[in-house]
């Protein structure tokens, strides 16, 4: 099955004109307003979208509109905040998705969560392209995301442009992987986005190959299809995207009086949202975050926003205790002296961060105006000796002449003589089983030579126990389930960021899956586990410590009731066939739904739970709202 929260069954984005005319749309259009409005509607608790990439998609829908979806709230929280609590994965197309993200926004994606994401991505290169060798896709990817972030003429992203040249087929079409398998319009389009983005000239050969065979996939109602599918929304969307990247006007290709941007617009329905196809609904939301851009006229990767708004961690370690770890979005300061006194900057700084933060969380502080400068006299209940370091630096310039930008971290720390070091600490998991171990590693950043090393003498907090750490890494066994807070310190250090850890019991789920080729029902039963434990294609193990869909084929195999095979690539696990049936322009793609909704997360990333309805299913499309029950 395909990742259409990446790129999936068509993956697409859209620059379009009004039917007959040769514009894009405007932000104010009556569509574009709908569409907006239906992602108001969308918004969840938490600020963001939903899991699994959404709401990276829909901040690049905003951001592309002109507005900036850090000021996109609800309950408090914006799509930021969401993305702030979303574990750190190790799946590449995490770290371009949220590359793309942060940097549509002017976000610096090389300082997130702690996270460098560009370099994760630059150091998934190998050889002369990214990630799997057989994969074109995450080739695509990796260069637009690279792109984004400012890397567009690094060797990497050129080494990757000359593969992905290579691999053009003799039709100009390009495929999902270097064996041709998936050549269609969405991939082909997704190669000319990300060419073009890297400097690719327009007028070259490659790109005119491609256009003609865009122009022979075109269908007559105008759409483009997907392989052996219909005309569809997000099929529409890189077609568009890929037209207007070349310099060519969509409105102008015309099949029987129709054009892709007509077909696309006739798709989208009364609450602003898009569908699929004309017939079936299929995550409307996603269907939309892509249509946006494309009816915008604004081709991947989003052009970074204008927004004078920037956003700041901001951590406050006490003399004994951490007094406030969170991120506050700021423009202009003004800051008000112990006198009352206002002081005013035309950029957020490092004192008005921290003096931002603390009027968010409500706790007092107290700034002083001497003769020379602001400095800070007390925060909560700690007044004297407070220093800060921005970016785990020591800067040598009063906090109130500090600017600061998007993505830099300010830590406030309480120390009489300035000469403290930051420590952080690195788990190799978040998330374990009772019984399970984890590795952490403690370093502290010397200002000498400014690296950061292992830290000696220091110690990991877990709950109300010790661990003392030797040669800077302690492995630690996590034997009861609960949420675990877990920081280092140490004497004359600057203690680390808290991670939270948690620890499930493993026991397993019982679901009710059905395995069904176009109707024809092959089996359905009740099937218990609580793990992949599998080999693929290749011969090798793949394990996953949690109840994953595909967790549910291999307990039904391994009761004899069927035969399966997966593979392992760059996009993570692949379900290839069920009883040798595989992926053909006759039979269909394999679909699946839990409880009777269309399932479009990675077979090893949905987790399943006790009493699901799972059904696996070959169709040449997915199916609409279907409410089957396997029972």
């Amino acid at each position: 099955m395909r990742r259409l929260l990446f790129l999936v069954v068509p993956i697409i984005f859209l620059v379009s004109a009004l039917p007959g005319h040769g514009a894009s749309l405007g932000g104010g259009s009556p569509e574009i307003k709908a569409a907006l409005n239906y992602f108001k509607s969308s918004q969840q608790d938490d600020g963001g979208f939903g899991p699994g990439g959404i709401t990276e998609w829909v901040m690049m829908a905003i951001a592309a509109s002109g507005q900036d979806p850090r000021e996109w709230k609800k309950n408090g929280l914006s799509p930021m905040d969401h993305l702030r609590k979303q574990a750190v994965t190790d799946n590449p197309y995490d770290w371009i998705r949220m590359t793309l993200a942060l940097s549509s926004i002017g976000e610096n994606p090389r300082r997130f969560n702690e996270q460098d994401y560009v370099q994760k991505i630059k150091n998934n290169y190998q050889e002369g392209q990214f990630g799997d060798p057989s994969s074109l896709r995450d080739d695509y990817w990796a260069v637009l995301a690279l792109t984004a972030a400012g890397e567009g003429t690094s060797d990497q992203v050129r080494s990757s442009v000359k593969f992905i040249l290579k691999n053009q087929n003799t039709d100009g079409s390009w495929s999902a992987s270097t064996t041709g398998i998936e050549s269609c319009a969405d991939n082909t389009a997704a190669a000319l986005i990300a060419l073009i983005s890297a400097g690719q000239d327009t007028r070259s050969k490659a790109i005119e190959l491609a256009l003609g065979y865009l122009e022979k996939s075109q269908q007559s109602d105008g759409g483009f299809p997907y392989l052996f599918m219909p005309s569809n929304a997000a099929s529409d969307c890189w077609a568009i995207l890929a037209l207007w990247a070349a310099g060519k006007d969509p409105a102008d290709w015309q099949s029987n009086g129709n054009n892709p941007v007509s077909h696309l617009l006739g798709l989208q329905q009364p609450d602003g949202s898009f569908n699929w196809a004309s017939d079936v609904t299929n995550s409307p939301l996603l269907m939309t975050a892509y249509a946006i851009p494309s009816l915008l006229g604004k081709p991947y990767p989003i052009a970074q926003s204008r927004s004078s708004q920037v956003t700041i961690d901001v951590r406050i370690e006490g003399e004994k205790n951490n007094l406030l770890y969170t991120h506050v979005t700021l423009g202009s300061s003004k800051i008000s002296d112990d006198k009352g006194h206002l002081h005013q900057s035309p950029f957020p700084t490092a004192l008005s961060a921290v003096t931002s933060a603390f009027e968010k969380a409500g706790i007092p502080n107290v700034i002083e105006d001497s003769s020379r400068t602001l400095y800070v006299k007390g925060l909560g209940s700690e007044s004297n000796g407070w220093q800060y370091r921005v970016n785990d630096r020591l800067p040598m310039i009063p906090a109130h002449d500090y600017p600061l930008k998007s993505g830099d971290e300010v830590v406030w720390f309480f120390d009489y003589h300035g000469c403290k070091s930051p420590l952080r600490i690195r788990a190799d998991r978040l998330a374990v089983w009772t019984g399970e171990e984890i590795l952490f590693r403690v370093e502290h950043f010397n200002d000498t030579n400014d690296q950061w090393c292992p830290a000696r003498d220091a110690i990991v907090v877990v709950g109300n126990s010790s661990y003392p750490v030797a040669g800077g890494q302690v492995t630690i066994t996590f034997r009861e389930k609960g949420t675990y807070c877990v920081y280092a310190e140490k004497s004359g250090a600057i203690r680390s960021i808290k991670r939270t850890i948690t620890v499930a019991e493993q026991r397993p789920v019982k679901v009710w899956l059905r395995i069904e080729d176009n109707g024809r029902l092959f089996w359905k039963g009740y099937v218990s586990f609580c793990d992949l434990d599998a080999k693929d294609l290749h011969g090798q193990r793949q394990t996953i410590r949690r109840p994953v869909l595909l967790g549910a084929l291999e307990a039904a195999a391994k009761l004899g009731a069927l035969r399966y095979k997966m593979i392992q690539t760059a996009e993570g696990l692949i379900l290839v066939s069920v009883n040798d049936l595989a992926e053909d322009n006759q039979g269909g793609s394999w679909w699946y739904q839990v409880n009777g909704k269309n399932i479009f997360e990675d077979v090893d990333e949905y987790l399943l739970k006790d009493g699901d309805n799972v059904v696996f299913y070959r169709n040449r499309h997915p199916k609409d709202g279907d409410k089957n029950q396997a029972h």
